[in-house]
Order: C-alpha cells, then sequence, then structure tokens
C-alpha cells in the first residue's frame, strides 16, 4: 500500500543576480612600455576603432600613442617626444583642418599628416610666470577653439594669485597675450584647481564652467556666446579635503546632472576618503554628499585611499556605473567597478589587484576599447617606476575564459 503525502507548495527565496559582467586583465602592446599620465581614447587615425593618447602628469613631460589596428593584436607604440608640460595632453583639431594634433596645455604639436607630428610645438602662451592649465573648445559658438584655462601666477611679491576662465581665439589660432589675461573674462580663485570641466549643469543647452578644489564653483554659461555668471558654490568640502577627481552624471535617474567625487582628506591624518555622489534637487540646488565608499569594502577598514574614477554604462542596463581605485598601501590597488542600480545606490565589484610597486592611476575611461559591443577599462600610472604603467581590463561574461562571447 503506497502512501501519498499532501505536499504543499513552498515559495522559494527570490534572488537577483545583479550582474554577469567580468573583466581580464590584458596587455595592450606586446613590450611592456611606461604610458605615464593621463590616457585618452579616440580614432586617431580615422580607421574606424580606437587608438589611445597618453602623457602628462607629475614628471612626466613625453607623448606616446598607442595605434590599434582593429585586427585583435597588440597595439603599435609610437613615441611622440617631450612636451613643455607635464600637463595632459589632448588630441583635438587645432588648426581646423581635418585631423587630430596634440594639445600640451601651453602649445600644442601639429599633425602633419598620417601621424607625423611637427618636432617643435607652437606655443599659445609664454608662461612667463604663469603655470596655466587648459582644454580647447568653442566657447562663444564662432567656429574657432577658445581656452578654458587655470592660471596661476606666482611671484615673489605675490605668490599665488590664482585665475579661471577662459581665453578668446580671435581667428586663425590668434589668442589674447599672457598680458591680457587679467582681464578677459577670468574669475579669480583661491587656490588651483584639482578638476575644471565644461559642463551643462543647468541643461539649458549652453555647457558651463566648472571648478573644483575643496569647493565646487559654477560659471553659468548665460547666452552660449561667452558670457558667464559669476562664480556660485555648489558644494564644499567640510572634511578638510580636496576633491581628487570629479565627475558629471544623472546617478539617480531623475534626468538632472549629478556630481560624482573622490576626494583626499588632508587631517586627521591621511587614508580616510571618500568617494560619493551629490545629487541635484534642481531648484534646491545640490544634496549632501551620498557616500559610495569610504572604507576598504573587502574588510570594512577605513584606512583607504581614493584615487581616479570614470562614470558611465558598464553593464548596459541604461544607469551610470563607476570606476574606481582604492589604495591600500604600497602594494594593493585594487580596481573596482560599482554597478549602479539606477536610484544611486552601488554594489562593489572587484576587478583586480595591481601588484605594481608605487603604482597610481592618473585617470581612468570607460570605453570599448576593441570593438565588441561592450564597455571596457583603460588607465595609466603617474609613476613611471610601476613594472607596467598602462592597464587594461576587457569586459568578458562571466565563464568566458578566451574572449570569444560564449
Amino acid at each position: 500500500m503506497r502512501t501519498h503525502r499532501n505536499l504543499q507548495p513552498e515559495q522559494l527565496e527570490q534572488r537577483c543576480l545583479l550582474t554577469t559582467v567580468g573583466f581580464a586583465p590584458v596587455n595592450l602592446t606586446a613590450r611592456d612600455v611606461q604610458l605615464e599620465g593621463q590616457v585618452t581614447t579616440i580614432d586617431l587615425d580615422f580607421d574606424g576603432d580606437l587608438d589611445v593618447v597618453s602623457g602628462g602628469h607629475s614628471d612626466d613631460e613625453d607623448t606616446r600613442l598607442l595605434l590599434n589596428n582593429g585586427d585583435g593584436q597588440p597595439f603599435e607604440y609610437v613615441y611622440v617626444g617631450s612636451k613643455p608640460t607635464a600637463l595632459r595632453t589632448i588630441p583635438v583639431d587645432m588648426d581646423n583642418d581635418g585631423d587630430y594634433d596634440l594639445f600640451d596645455g601651453l602649445a600644442w604639436r601639429e599633425n602633419l599628416g598620417d601621424l607625423q607630428f611637427s618636432e617643435e610645438h607652437t606655443r599659445i602662451l609664454d608662461g612667463n610666470g604663469w603655470y596655466t592649465n587648459g582644454r580647447p573648445v568653442d566657447i562663444d559658438a564662432d567656429g574657432d577653439l577658445d581656452l578654458v584655462i587655470e592660471t596661476v601666477y606666482s611671484t615673489v611679491l605675490e605668490p599665488r594669485n590664482s585665475r579661471f576662465g577662459w581665453l578668446e581665439n580671435k581667428g586663425k589660432l590668434n589668442w589674447l597675450n599672457d598680458s591680457e589675461l587679467l582681464s578677459q573674462n577670468f574669475h579669480e580663485i583661491a587656490r588651483n584647481a584639482r578638476a575644471f570641466d565644461y559642463v551643462d549643469i543647468d541643461q539649458d543647452g549652453f555647457k558651463d564652467l566648472v571648478w573644483a578644489h575643496d569647493q565646487i564653483f559654477w560659471y553659468r554659461h548665460l547666452d552660449g556666446k561667452g558670457t558667464f555668471a559669476a562664480g556660485q558654490l555648489l558644494r564644499e568640502n567640510t572634511v578638510q579635503a580636496t576633491y581628487r577627481a570629479v565627475q558629471y552624471s544623472d546617478m539617480n535617474g531623475d534626468g538632472r546632472v549629478d556630481i560624482v567625487v573622490s576626494d583626499e582628506r588632508v587631517t586627521p591624518h591621511w587614508g580616510n576618503d571618500q568617494l560619493g555622489w551629490y545629487p541635484n534637487l534642481g531648484a534646491d540646488g545640490f544634496g549632501d554628499l551620498v557616500v559610495i565608499a569610504g572604507h576598504d569594502p573587502r574588510s570594512g577598514d577605513s584606512s583607504t585611499n581614493t584615487g581616479a574614477l570614470a562614470v558611465g554604462d558598464i553593464d548596459g542596463d541604461g544607469d551610470s556605473d563607476i570606476a574606481t581605485i582604492f589604495y591600500y598601501g604600497l602594494n594593493h590597488n585594487f580596481v573596482y567597478w560599482l554597478e549602479n542600480d539606477g536610484t544611486g545606490s552601488f554594489t562593489h565589484h572587484q576587478v583586480a589587484n595591481i601588484h605594481y610597486l608605487r603604482w597610481r592611476a592618473a585617470n581612468l575611461e570607460i570605453v570599448d576599447l576593441n570593438g565588441d559591443g561592450d564597455m571596457d577599462i583603460i588607465g595609466a600610472s603617474t609613476s613611471g617606476r610601476s613594472i607596467r604603467s598602462e592597464v587594461y581590463f576587457e569586459q568578458r561574461v562571466m565563464g568566458d575564459a578566451n574572449g570569444d562571447g560564449r
């Protein structure tokens, strides 16, 4: 005689796998190279794939290229040459001839064709007494490139006089000279910027100027032709820290531009940095910092340093994720990507531990470098003492060991 049990349906525990995203480290070149400084990805040779421009940080005063042939083979390494400043090398068409030149803050190197660059730089400013950090952009919508620029004038009598604003291009690359910096479109600032950008904060169609050190100031672009309002304080760091990196993106899906920051604390001691974002409240300004990370995600230890960050949709779900690096000593540098659930709450995913002595990222980019349709992470070190100074993490499907997408 068979006994039948009357089994009741059982409610299973609901679980959600947030991501199937994984990353694998890939060497971009066939040999060790020194890509000290910040990296920029762009299609330099117009062949349909992304190349890499590197140069500018600390004592690094050289420009280097990694050329992508689009065939899955290692990138071709090209040494361009030294440059007059340690600022970031920016690829941009300075002379409006249809190709990318290389801009270095105070000067630019002309692309003569086929990625052959002029040996000598064309100086924009003589830099006499001025430390300048510039970014080419058409501010006044007249069809030529102006300069968003920060200047720090330093003399014995006037050791620190900082200004921030823009220089107008009068046509044919004829900028104002140094003597006119004091009167043209400039605002006095208390100290030099750790980060500045050109972004449409109020979404009126005109890109504004934003400056950050231990405060974040917004200069509203009033007419799209170069007229800016006086600086408005958006946020101030209240823990005696400076902002190491600043990015702008909608983090909570409300359609407004929020501010993402990593800070560098000076007191009470180093190593208690934070990464977070300030929500844009519209007419009410910006809210308090929403802390994403202020400790070692592995152990809960509060002694950590935040570093470079990048914002982008890593997992392709339509919201803004973050790539960043946490430092826990000379030989413990962890790359993480922080998965946004769409509301500004994040899940930490470790990408790699970079076991390089004194490796420290100058910047990171989230970009589809290999053209396979998903987002990768690339960065470069601030220190040439690294064993390998560039890092590239290719996104792969979890369990895909050979990167064939299966």
